[in-house]
């Protein structure tokens, strides 16, 4: 028995080992993309349905093309393929056999090893019925204090319809409750929406639903509500004389419009527009703040709070103005007016003292002082060292008194690890040698001529460092520096900006590993822009694939569409846990 589990134990310490080096290569890590399949109405064919669509990659928008598409619907099931632009098209035959004429149709793809597999399920499709199409416009934000409408629109083959519906709505489509029965007319129903119907304070998903009958198809159409509450902020200050020498101790509370607290909330104290204090709100919804009234000064002013959310489902808010006065201080004695200008004439006596040494000792003197007092400075590996951009060279190095130096020699690396980057593509603007490639360690030389180069230093999964460098110069670009920035970097650093409001408040967000960033972005069920944007900064980040400089107007495009969601109220959950 002890000689096999000495075996045992060696076989798990290999399974182990190998497991171990398969890490460190890279070799487990596989990252696929999301997929998406976009239907087209259902068309009527013979003895069955034609079924048109679209695959694309959910994050990017991009198609996929040359993939297979299953189509099934009971029994029946055919194959399709997309073409160049990501779109397919099959006819499936349903027959026409008495009681087996609704059936569940089934859209798939099967996946690949880039993607991951996904589908799309229509339920009850007839091929005797009509297609129905649903549309819901409704408003993206509902104050629960107010009355809202929304419009429901209902045709098939691009004709009105007449049909009844179901109106429900619920945080999310597994928590469902019946709000009303609406009887569409001629492709057009107004369904009247109050704020206290949609529940608490929270992003709401409104649905529609229409059976159909016995001439068209089931039908369903969706919209995402904010239901946001209204806030109240209240701002007070001592009743007492202030002078210039006191501080300023302000309170206030922050609440909905029902009376309920607003907890752990960003509160601004603002004079004239500029921010004086940042308090937060406690448990119980109230703040305080300190300032000194040195920092405004004598004279009468006007203080306000002003509450700006960052969750979407409270409304902004401003305190009524308190109006303070600020005293003049206490005269300043006389004997430290005289001090002053004792002090003022010591230092003058100083001075001429000074001037009269020669002046080519004071700069042997001073030159000395430098040398001793200087430590030897080795290669700075602090991660802070790596900002990216230029970095001249140190002032040693500069030996010329005039510009006379007509070389340009330094060396590319990352910013972030700071490790050499080989292969780097040096552009020269103007009338010297066109490129040049940095060798293993980073480092390149090129002798040039008098005149003004604009200089473009780029590498595969980097952002382009520019700078201008004047030829002959004294010393400072040869042994220089210059930091690269990763392009995947630069994207999660503008994705961190617009994921911050989704972090707990009693978190440090910035200690956070981009994966648990990420994770805590998908916990809070994003909205459609900011769950795209989140798609695509997964991929960028954490796939094997390198992404490229030129990804990032993309990414741009997607963090505007993320932040105007965000302003308009449509987003996830964020800082503040308690929307009720």
């Amino acid at each position: 028995m002890c000689a096999g589990a000495a075996v045992l134990a060696a076989i798990a310490w290999m399974g182990l080992a190998s497991l171990a080096g398969a890490d460190r290569d890279g070799a487990l890590l596989t990252v696929r993309g999301h997929a998406a399949i976009d239907l087209d109405p259902i068309r009527r064919a013979d003895e069955g349905i034609s079924v048109r669509g679209t695959l694309a990659d959910r994050a990017t928008g991009e198609a996929i093309a040359a993939r297979g598409i299953v189509v099934t619907a009971g029994e029946a099931w055919v194959d399709a393929r997309t073409d160049s632009a990501g779109h397919f098209e099959a006819t499936l035959k349903l027959g026409e056999a008495p009681g087996e004429e609704a059936r569940d149709l089934r859209v798939a793809f099967p996946g690949t090893r880039h993607y991951a597999a996904t589908e799309v399920t229509l339920p009850d499709i007839d091929p005797r019925a009509r297609p129905l199409e649903l549309e819901i416009e409704a408003p993206a934000v509902v104050t629960t204090e107010a009355e809202e409408s929304a419009v429901l629109r209902a045709r098939s083959e691009n004709e009105p319809v007449s049909t009844k519906a179901e109106i429900m709505v619920g945080p999310d489509a597994d928590h469902l409750e019946h709000l009303a029965d609406v009887d569409i007319r001629d492709g057009r129903a107004e369904i009247p929406i109050s704020g206290a119907a949609l529940g608490p304070p929270g992003r709401v998903l409104l649905v529609a639903a229409a059976s159909g009958g016995d001439t068209h198809d089931a039908a369903r159409a969706e919209a995402h509500i904010v239901a946001r509450a209204s806030t109240r902020l209240a701002l007070s200050v001592p009743d007492k004389p202030l002078r210039i020498e006191d501080r300023i101790e302000m309170r206030g509370a922050l609440r909905k419009a029902d009376g309920r607290a607003v907890p752990h909330a960003p509160v601004d104290i603002e004079e004239g527009g500029r921010r004086l204090a940042r308090a937060r709100t406690d448990a119980s919804g109230a703040f305080s703040a300190s300032i000194s009234a040195d920092a405004l000064g004598p004279g009468e002013f006007a203080l306000e709070a002003r509450f700006e959310p960052n969750v979407p489902w409270l409304a902004a808010s401003r305190s009524a103005p308190v109006a303070i006065a600020v005293g003049e201080g206490p005269a300043i004695p006389r004997r430290y007016t005289l001090a002053a200008f004792a002090g003022a004439a010591l230092l003058s006596l100083v001075f001429a003292g000074a001037r009269a040494l020669p002046i080519r000792r004071l700069r042997a003197l001073a030159s000395r002082g430098r040398r001793a007092a200087e430590p030897t400075r080795g290669r700075d590996r602090s991660p802070a060292a790596g900002n990216a951009g230029l970095k001249p060279a140190p002032r040693r190095a500069r030996r010329a008194q005039r510009p006379r130096d007509f070389a340009l020699a330094g060396t590319i690396i990352d910013a972030v690890t700071r490790h050499p980057v080989a292969g780097s593509r040096i552009d020269l603007g103007g009338h010297g040698p066109g490129t040049a490639l940095s060798d293993a360690n980073g480092a390149f030389s090129v002798d040039l001529e008098t005149g003004r180069f604009s200089v473009e230093i780029s590498a595969p999964g980097y952002v382009t460092a520019r700078f201008e460098a004047r030829v002959p110069h004294r010393g400072e670009l040869r042994g220089f520096e210059v930091g690269l920035s990763p392009v995947k970097e630069e994207i999660f650093s503008r994705y961190r900006e617009v994921a911050e409001p989704l972090l707990p408040p009693d978190e440090r967000w910035g200690a956070w590993t981009p994966r648990q960033i990420v994770s805590r972005v998908w916990d809070s069920r994003p909205a459609p822009a900011l769950a795209a944007l989140t798609e695509r900064v997964e991929q960028a980040y954490f796939s094997p694939r390198i992404p490229q400089e030129s990804e990032i107007p993309a990414i741009d495009a997607a963090v505007r569409a993320a932040r105007e969601e965000q302003a308009s109220g449509d987003s996830g959950v964020t800082q503040l846990s308690d929307p009720s």
